[in-house]
C-alpha cells in the first residue's frame, strides 16, 4: 500500500482582494464577489504578494491548525511571517 500525501502552498498575490476564514477554510474575495475557496486539508503554507489582505480570524484559524502566513512585498522582500507554535519541542520554541 502506497500512502501519499500531498503538501501545497498557495500564493495570493490579486491585488485588492481579501482572504477570510468561512467554515472549514478560506475564501479569497474582491469587491464582495467570491473569487477562490481555498480548503486547508493538505495546506502547509499560504503566502501572500503584494496588497491582499487577511482578516484576524483567518490568521488565527491558519495559525491554530499549524498552516504558515508569509508576507511579500510587489518587490519580492519578506515582509513578515507568522509561524505557529504547534511543536510540543520546547527547545524548537524556545529557538
Amino acid at each position: 500500500m502506497i500512502t501519499m500525501v500531498i503538501h501545497m502552498i498557495v500564493y495570493i498575490q490579486e491585488q485588492n482582494t481579501v482572504v477570510q476564514k468561512r467554515l472549514a477554510g478560506l475564501e479569497v474575495r474582491k469587491q464582495g464577489e467570491l473569487l477562490y475557496r481555498i480548503p486547508i486539508i493538505n495546506l502547509d503554507r499560504l503566502i501572500i504578494i503584494g496588497n491582499p489582505q487577511i482578516s484576524t480570524q483567518a490568521l488565527h484559524f491558519l495559525a491554530s491548525k499549524g498552516i504558515d502566513v508569509c508576507y511579500l512585498t510587489r518587490g519580492g522582500k519578506v515582509g513578515f511571517t507568522l509561524r505557529s507554535s504547534r511543536s510540543n519541542n520546547v527547545f524548537l520554541r524556545l529557538a
